[in-house]
């Protein structure tokens, strides 16, 4: 029979804007990975560059506004970022770990990167739950799911989310919420990873 592929817990990432540089393991079959990074500053002047296994270059791609940096199913080496203002670059980090390489194959198949804008009435990331909205806006998240059916707690009420299906385990899911100043915000039967709340105060 044979084994399925493995998604290990999502870490989190705390790094500096500055020359800094985030290099992946190495396995056999190769690791892959989901990678989710917000650089959010009042001026962005930053170079993303992405290497390949052995770290050689692939490409570069210049950012003049903040965005989050989203990578499923990827199989970097190496990524390497640097921009002129100092801030904190933070998201999530999940290894994936297929168990032959027509597993591997088939995942990178899947393999997508997207480069998100964040609006200028961006206010706020949520790293921990729970936490009470400081102003009316749409609050989007990223959990991990148990294999269960998963709750939002909204002002202490239950609600099920992803319309009453499982949450496969292990994987990622992004939802949205729409808040109001005050609302209290928790979730059960999920692992929250982050979440952004964009509104105008």
């Amino acid at each position: 029979m044979q084994s399925k592929t493995i998604y290990l817990t999502p870490k989190p990432i705390y790094l500096i804007s500055q020359n800094q540089e985030l290099r992946l393991a190495r396995r056999n079959p190769p690791s892959l990975y989901n990678l989710n990074l917000i650089f959010s500053y009042p001026s962005i002047n930053l170079a993303i560059t992405f290497f390949d296994q052995n770290e050689n270059e692939l490409n570069t791609i210049g950012v003049y506004q903040s965005i989050v940096l989203k990578l499923k199913n990827s199989n970097y080496g190496l990524i390497k970022w640097n921009d002129s203002n100092n801030y904190t670059v933070y998201g999530f980090i999940q290894e994936i770990l297929p168990q032959t390489y027509e597993q591997y194959e088939q995942l990178l198949s899947n393999f997508d990167l997207e480069i998100q804008p964040i609006s200028n009435i961006y206010k706020q990331v949520i790293t921990s739950l729970p936490f009470v909205a400081p102003y009316t806006g749409t609050f989007q998240f990223l959990v991990q799911g148990s294999g269960v059916v998963a709750q939002a707690v909204i002002n202490n009420n239950s609600y099920n989310i992803n319309e009453g299906s499982a949450l496969d385990s292990g994987a990622i899911y992004q939802f949205s919420l729409k808040l109001t100043a005050g609302t209290s915000v928790n979730l059960q039967n999920c692992t929250f990873l982050y979440g952004v709340l964009e509104g105008e105060i």
